[in-house]
């Protein structure tokens, strides 16, 4: 027994009779094992494929139920809601995985099927339509394919041809406004001061005789100060005569004295009153001066200003963007401008000679200070003044002592005659410095206040004109209130306007120029770094109306564009903004156009003044081209026109922030009756399927596990989840 055992155990251990068999067998299992785990990871595969086509080809089919009103606007955005959705995603899906019984005993090697209530499809509330930048960028895919930008780009490049020019006109408006407070107050300063001067010399010019001329007069008359001299002996005599006894005197005698003394009287009084009225009126002359003095040097400081202003470089003003987009373009226009711009450059130069030399405020001083100091000793130094003498005359006849009387009057004169030749000098040095001032060398100042009257009545009359026909339109509300109750779920503000104040000269030039500054710089930078604003720029303006002036409709229907840009409750209030701000437009490229005028350019310092001039006259005559439906000129010798709607075009660059957008989408619903806030643009499905394991669902819940395979394993079930997103 134990001898069997032994030889049991050796043959099985140690003999090789059928290893090869075993290894093949072992072999065999392993390639059974292996190709039954890749025949399910290839079904797995084959289902993955399947689900995630069935969960695309489910959202294509819900976003391909887009809402048909705003189609018609190049928009898109679904149609029906969650619920709908869901529904459509869910049968579509389901539908996609789902096997054809039709096909009898046809083998499927991979059929994956769905898992129930683990498909859907989620809407993203925040991507509806209504958003700004999901808006945007549909109206930009909209506008790329369908249709080109030629006609809005040619509009602006032709515009930017003129930046320069406009540019130094926008500069030179500034430095308009800078100045002209303290031109303003300069010249009423001086005005003043001449006014002083000139009633200074009229006093001094008026008490000449009573100082000047020689006595002609018989005693006890009194005409002049030299009558008192000359008199003086006779007035003593009298007093003499008075201080005798009368006894011995006849009647005759007595009543003759009486009457001397009675004209001794009258003397006395005609003296003391000529010598307080030239000292009164020498006091006023000095208290003239002064005031003159001070008008003077409080206008030297406005001129300093002015000089300071003039020669500061203004910084505030950059067309580069502008400018050079205008340089990139096609555009053959540019050099047409060149005149306007060395226009415009003369007029800034002619400004510096709006600034007295100070050479004049230092001889108009000087002729102040000797004419003062020669009336009037408020200076202890000055005893040889009018007012020291004439007080002297008034003392040596108050207490009857006329000593020195005649070197005392011989000093009055010449302090009068130097007095009075300063003044004079004063006041024509300044009289004439305030006429060169206001001419030029081919105009006169009554033509140049002649031309400033011309400008104040255009502006008078444009606006007169204007504003006649807008207050003509009337109020037309008709569907105003529905949209702007529509726009309230877009915006929660209205934007801030852009005002262009008419009320005079100076302030249109200010806010026409603070329009023109925003514009092209909007139109630069927009050409060079965001053109998809002209895209959307020319969405409005092919996709929407504009007012037609061969018709009398008023009505949003007929004035969408205009709503669009200011989105006021009422058509006339918006026709009213678009057409003030044409008005503003058009004379900022007027008063460029000015410039090239010979007409205006005679005019030297005060070109600016002839250039508004000329420019509101041609802006009248442009709207009234505009408003019978007419092209107009650009500007002058350049082949490019406008008409009412290219304005509208160019107005869409000037307002690109605020509500343009939301007020375009309020449009589109009230037309559509599609609500933009309701209409997804965004979804997210999440499909999961389930694939019977034929193999080993241990061994593939392993790879699972791993990493190697997406899904998991539940009760011989691989269950594949894809999610997936679709936009427009």
């Amino acid at each position: 027994m134990k001898k069997w055992l032994k030889k049991a155990y050796h043959k099985l251990v140690f003999d090789e009779h059928g290893a090869v068999s075993i290894y093949a067998i072992m072999i065999t299992l392993l390639l059974f094992l292996f190709n039954a785990v890749l025949i399910d990871y290839m079904r797995i595969m084959v289902a993955e494929r399947e689900t995630e086509q069935a969960a695309r080809a489910a959202a294509r089919s819900v976003m391909a139920n887009f809402d048909q009103g705003v189609k018609s606007y190049g928009l898109f955005g679904a149609d029906g809601g969650q619920e709908e959705a869901n529904e459509i995603f869910q049968k579509v899906f389901e539908n996609h995985l789902a096997v054809d019984g039709s096909s009898g005993d046809i083998f499927h090697f991979s059929t994956p099927q769905p898992v129930s209530g683990e498909v859907n499809v989620v809407v993203d509330e925040g991507r509806m339509l209504a958003h700004s930048e999901i808006f945007k960028h549909q109206v930009l895919e909209e506008m790329k394919y369908s249709a080109p930008i030629e006609v809005g780009q040619a509009l602006i490049e032709g515009i930017l041809g003129i930046s320069s020019a406009m540019e130094e006109a926008s500069k030179l408006s500034k430095v308009h406004k800078k100045i002209r407070k303290d031109l303003e107050e300069r010249e009423e300063k001086l005005d003043e001061a001449l006014e002083k001067l000139r009633a200074a010399k009229d006093i001094i010019e008026g008490h000449a005789g009573q100082v000047q001329d020689s006595s002609s007069s018989s005693f006890p008359d009194v005409n002049n100060l030299d009558d008192v001299r000359n008199h003086f002996e006779r007035y003593k005599e009298i007093r003499a005569e008075e201080s005798e006894s009368d006894e011995d005197l006849s009647d005759e005698e007595k009543e003759e004295r009486e009457k001397n003394s009675e004209d001794a009287d009258k003397f006395i009084e005609r003296a003391s009153n000529l010598a307080e009225g030239i000292y009164n009126d020498v006091r006023e002359i000095g208290e003239l001066l002064v005031d003159a003095r001070t008008l003077i040097e409080e206008a030297r400081v406005h001129n300093q200003n002015i000089a300071d202003e003039l020669a500061s470089v203004d910084e505030d003003v950059d067309f580069s963007d502008a400018i050079d987009a205008g340089n990139m373009s096609n555009s053959d226009n540019s050099s047409g401008y060149s005149g306007a711009e060395g226009g415009i450059g003369e007029a800034r130069d002619e400004l510096d000679k709006l600034v007295f030399e100070d050479e004049f405020f230092e001889t108009l001083l000087e002729y102040i200070r000797i004419g003062k100091d020669a009336v009037d000793d408020g200076a202890a130094q000055h005893t040889d003044a009018m007012r020291s003498k004439i007080n002297a005359i008034g003392t040596m006849i108050d207490q009857e002592q006329p000593q020195f009387f005649g070197t005392t009057l011989g000093q009055l004169r010449e302090a009068h005659e130097l007095g009075s030749q300063n003044i004079l000098l004063a006041f024509n040095h300044l009289k004439d410095g305030i006429e060169e001032m206001k001419s030029t060398d081919e105009k006169s100042s009554e033509e140049v206040e002649d031309k400033e009257d011309e400008a104040d009545e255009n502006l008078e009359d444009a606006n007169e004109d204007l504003d006649d026909f807008l207050n003509g339109i009337a109020d037309s509300n008709e569907g105003y209130d529905d949209l702007l109750e529509i726009l309230s779920k877009y915006i929660e503000a209205a934007d801030s306007e852009i005002p262009i104040d008419r009320g005079n000269t100076d302030d249109l030039s200010d806010s026409t120029f603070n329009l023109i500054d925003m514009l092209f710089k909007n139109m630069g930078n927009i050409l060079l770094n965001a053109r998809d604003e002209l895209y959307v720029n020319e969405y409005i303006m092919t996709k929407f109306k504009s007012h037609d002036f061969s018709k009398q409709d008023y009505s949003v229907d007929q004035n969408e564009i205009e709503f669009i840009l200011y989105g006021q409750a009422n058509a006339a209030d918006n026709f009213a903004l678009a057409m003030t701000e044409i008005f503003a437009f058009r004379f900022a490229v007027n008063l460029v156009e000015a410039f090239t005028k010979q007409e205006v350019r005679v005019f030297g310092k005060f070109m600016w003044v002839a250039a508004i001039a000329y420019a509101i006259k041609e802006t009248v005559i442009d709207i009234d081209r505009l408003r019978r439906g007419q092209r107009i000129e650009f500007f002058e010798g350049i082949r490019f026109e406008m008409d009412y709607r290219d304005h509208l075009r160019l107005f869409l660059f000037l307002h690109l922030e605020g509500n343009k957008i939301p007020r375009t989408m309020a449009r589109i619903e009230q037309q559509s009756g599609s609500d933009l806030t309701q209409l997804p643009t965004y979804i997210e499905g999440n499909a999961s399927s389930s694939l019977q394991l034929w193999f080993l669902p241990g061994v593939t819940s392993l790879l699972s596990n791993a990493g190697i395979l997406s899904g998991e394993v539940k009760d011989r079930e691989f269950i594949i989840e894809k999610e997936i997103y679709y936009s427009y």
